[in-house]
């Protein structure tokens, strides 16, 4: 069987092509790293990208995990509503003190030179997810974090193993709760469907040979800090036949792995994240899982097919994807020129948009595509785009200066790039006339900004 798709070629590459690659295997990028970006080509581009790494970025990505200190205060959001009710819940306030914090800096990677291995990390979290509301332990949380930067682009299989020994998943699936004579069959479902084989593509009895062979783990439950500290994995360490469960549990894994349809979950996972949430090529996923599996299980394998193939860039993939609240907030710093996570964007989109980082609704991760954008989530993407309309105004070196001063000079040209800017699809006539008419009526920095408010509020703007 062959295992490579048709590529895009050295002739078709264009510049739209690079922006459009930045937008989804990482967050988009400047004006100056999409131009590096197809200055260097496709293939040196992702290159770097699957070596963590933005192209055009002067920074290198950060490989080292998280270690902030727990803000002691939140931003508020336009127009909170008073929290009176709440004002006394010192728990409740803790907690999100705590959870931001986490966001925050998390955030700020995303934005900085590894924004691809920040997306990478992004997708491991949304899969082999875990929470903090239900882990309550920001160490565990970062720690959890921290292994799938480590794998980001690896071994798949071994993450697998890894996670399941994790402290931040042993809590949230109850793994340290599992008892021989009453087995924890929910967890071995979802080491099967969720992480491994999918639903309906394992016998039952697997179920319970899982449930009965991952029985035993206990975690000290230490209080709750950071920096994250070793000793907070002491008493699961410690625990009896931990070695021993820890090499029946590898072979486990094995054997799950030795199934012919495993990978195809994960290939489709990447598929729909990094691609087409609509599109997607039943031929090519077992393709692309054959591929998986001859390379062990690398998963950069299968991303550089993808970066690289002509189905990536094809005009029904292109600007054709439902922004997700985090990619929105990222790509929208880089598009008005902010080098720094906003506490207040960051905090209002993690509390409206609905995807609260370290903190997924379920097992299974978030919904994406039409599910980001109901009338709540859509105005609050207003919102957003208001604030940090605001941001972009304090910026010495922001977009509205840039385009001021092209719109100036020439209005057509100026327009032409500032659509390509802020805009990941072709527009309608009617709306391209629009443009063009709100174009020759700048007069000042402050109009441009008015007009950039506008087109962020499009609904072009929420696709990429």
């Amino acid at each position: 069987m062959s295992t490579d798709m048709e590529r895009l070629t050295k002739k078709e590459w264009t510049r739209q092509h690079a922006a459009h690659l930045l937008k989804r295997a990482s967050f988009s990028g400047s004006r100056q790293e999409i131009e590096e970006c197809f200055h260097i080509g496709l293939k040196a581009s992702v290159n770097l990208i699957l070596n963590g790494r933005q192209p055009g970025s002067s920074s290198a990505p950060v490989r080292k995990r998280i270690e902030p200190q727990f803000l002691e205060k939140i931003p508020t959001s336009p127009n909170e509503q008073s929290d009176s009710g709440r004002k006394n819940d010192t728990f409740f306030k803790r907690h999100q003190q705590k959870l931001f914090t986490l966001q925050l800096h998390w955030l700020q990677r995303m934005l900085d030179g590894g924004g691809p291995l920040e997306k990478m990390v992004l997708f491991w979290h949304g899969m082999l997810t875990s929470s903090y509301t239900k882990v309550q332990s920001a160490g565990f949380m970062v720690r959890q974090n921290q292994l799938f930067r480590e794998f980001a682009f690896g071994d798949y299989r071994e993450l697998v193993k890894r996670v399941l020994l994790d402290p931040a998943m042993v809590v949230y699936l109850d793994i340290d709760k599992n008892k021989r004579i009453n087995p924890n069959e929910n967890f071995a479902r979802e080491l099967l469907e969720m992480f491994t084989l999918g639903e309906g593509n394992y016998p039952s009895k697997l179920i319970k040979k899982i449930a009965r062979d991952i029985v035993g783990l206990k975690l000290r439950r230490r209080e709750d800090k950071l920096p994250y500290e070793e000793i907070d994995l002491k008493g699961m360490e410690a625990n009896s036949g931990f070695a021993d469960q820890k090499k029946r549990l590898s072979k486990l894994i094995d054997s799950i792995f030795d199934m012919p349809v495993c990978g195809e979950l994960l290939v489709r996972r990447l598929w729909k994240f990094y691609v087409s949430e609509d599109i997607v090529d039943e031929d090519r996923v077992k393709l692309l899982a054959h591929k998986l599996r001859k390379s062990e299980w690398k998963v950069a394998d299968v991303l550089e097919d993808i970066f690289q193939s002509k189905a990536f860039y094809d005009r029904s993939v292109m600007g054709q994807q439902i922004k997700s609240p985090v990619q929105f907030l990222v790509q929208a710093h880089k598009e008005t020129g902010a080098p720094i996570i906003h506490p207040q964007a960051s905090y209002y989109a993690m509390q409206n948009l609905g995807q609260s980082l370290f903190n997924p609704p379920n097992v299974s991760g978030w919904s994406a595509g039409m599910t980001w954008i109901n009338g709540t989530t859509l105005s609050a993407r207003y919102e957003l785009s208001s604030i940090m309309n605001s941001v972009m105004r304090a910026q010495d070196a922001s977009a509205s200066k840039h385009f001021y001063s092209l719109l100036s000079k020439n209005s057509d040209s100026g327009l032409d790039e500032l659509i390509k800017n802020f805009n990941g699809t072709s527009l309608s006539t009617e709306k391209t006339d629009l443009f063009t008419a709100m174009a020759k009526r700048v007069k000042s920095e402050e109009h441009v900004e008015i007009f950039i408010l506008y087109m962020m509020c499009t609904p072009e703007y929420q696709m990429c």
